[in-house]
């Protein structure tokens, strides 16, 4: 009995002891001790990694689908796994796992950090599931979690997002994807720039980064204002101890926005020296376009658009927003040689925004008309004189071939053959009737 007791005990230590590799979305693992700490895949293929990012003010909920193939050998069960978090602050929430249209039963794991990865940030926790594949065989991982979005005091957000754990999976990786889905925020909250430009972006809030063949993944770090949440955060904290400015603030955050304009008004009346007062015409500017009256908030835009205040950069952000908002209103009202006008003028002073730049110049090059046809060139003009010259020569030597008729070496117009025939057929005419006449009279 004792003897079995000992077997089955070294059987059991040797089950925590021995490493059994696994892999994460992001980060390929091995376990041991009940504890998962990364290690570079050998066998193990990441061919793609999709990552859809719908980004709301507080938080972001991500959809990922990767495909992951064995190159090894051998059959491997490996262990797949979604981080905890983030960073110190960003925690992964309500993980979801299909594998083959099957959801997965997913078993928490406490995380180890070797020596070796001591200057990557690792989760305290990995929420893991296994996965079988034959040699050779790929298969589909879609995964679905939530993010908080960090921000700061001036209501600036953060979406990290740690690319850089894709290095670990067996590469080159043959496609990534990432889509951040904004709901609507135009282009001029972005700011600052992304750690990494987007290939391409729309209208909508949309971003999209594309990267073939990759072999060093970098993160992705992406910054975006609210501008309504950073106005009023921003004046509340200019203007503590002013519980009148507190007031407006609150009326305008709570959808009141013809009191706020009333307000607004009362207040500078008595105070035009105040020194948030462009803070305040902005943000009567910003109730005139919730009550869609464009035509007193571009009257505001017009007045602030040197000088919208705030601080920097969440002041170049409202200056960009008015400059986007005047361009918008034009366009329904079908002013586009206007706009195009104004956005000439306004493009020298754009500043930052790299992508809120890159569109006002595709406005223009939208709004711009067709250059002219080329114009053809002295060359072209004398190759055509040349080859209209040449042309009349081949219809005048074809006019000559007509007209004339070689004869023992000389040119015989036509003509002249034509009445030689004629005159030959006369005189043979007049022989024949001659000789008619004799025969006639000899009978007789």
């Amino acid at each position: 009995m004792k003897n079995r007791l000992v077997v089955w005990g070294i059987i059991f230590i040797c089950t925590f002891i021995v490493a059994i590799p696994a892999y994460a979305i992001q980060v390929p693992l091995e376990i041991s001790m009940k504890r998962a700490y990364p290690v570079q895949s050998d066998n193990i293929t990441l061919v793609s990694y999709q990552a859809t990012l719908r980004v709301r003010p507080t938080f972001t909920s991500v959809d990922t689908f990767i495909v992951i193939r064995n190159d090894g050998p051998s059959e491997a069960n490996i262990t797949v796994g979604i981080p905890s978090k983030y960073d110190d602050v960003v925690t992964v929430k309500q993980p979801s796992v299909i594998v083959e249209g099957q959801s997965q039963k997913l078993t928490t794991l406490r995380a180890s950090q070797p020596p070796q990865t001591s200057d990557i940030f690792l989760p305290p926790y990995w929420s893991t599931f296994t996965v079988k594949l034959t040699p050779g065989q790929s298969k589909v991982i879609k995964s679905s979690f939530t993010i908080d979005n960090k921000f700061n005091q001036d209501e600036l957000r953060f979406i990290y997002f740690p690319l850089k754990f894709l290095n670990f999976w067996k590469g080159p990786i043959n496609y990534i994807q990432i889509t951040a889905d904004l709901d609507f925020y135009p282009l001029y909250v972005f700011e600052p720039n992304p750690s990494v430009m987007p290939s391409e972006y729309d209208t909508g809030g949309r971003l999209v980064w594309r990267f073939l063949d990759v072999r060093q993944v970098e993160d992705l770090q992406l910054y975006f204002y609210p501008v309504e949440l950073a106005v009023a955060s921003y004046l509340k904290q200019k203007a503590q101890g002013n519980n009148e400015v507190i007031n407006i603030v609150n009326l305008y955050q709570k959808m009141d926005y013809d009191d706020a304009i009333a307000s607004i008004d009362e207040f500078l009346l008595t105070n035009p020296t105040f020194e948030l007062s462009n803070e305040l015409k902005y943000l009567k500017a910003l109730c005139h376009m919730e009550l869609y009256q464009p035509g007193m908030a571009m009257e505001i835009f017009e007045q602030l658009q040197n000088s919208p205040g705030f601080a920097e950069p969440l002041s170049n952000v409202i200056r960009n927003k008015m400059i986007y908002d005047r361009v918008y209103f034009m366009k329904l009202m079908g002013k586009e040689d206007e706009i195009l006008d104004y956005l000439k003028e306004i493009q020298p002073s754009l500043k930052n925004n790299a992508i809120f730049i890159k569109w006002v110049e595709d406005e223009i090059k939208r709004l711009s008309p067709l250059p002219p046809p080329p114009q053809e060139t002295e060359e072209m003009v004398d190759e055509t004189v040349d080859e209209q010259a040449q042309s009349s020569n081949d219809q005048e030597d074809k006019v000559n071939a007509i007209e004339y008729i070689d004869i023992l070496g000389y040119d015989v117009p036509v003509e002249l053959i034509f009445i030689g025939i004629l005159l030959l057929i006369i005189i043979v005419y007049m022989i024949r009737r001659r000789r008619n006449k004799k025969k006639k009279r000899y009978i007789f």
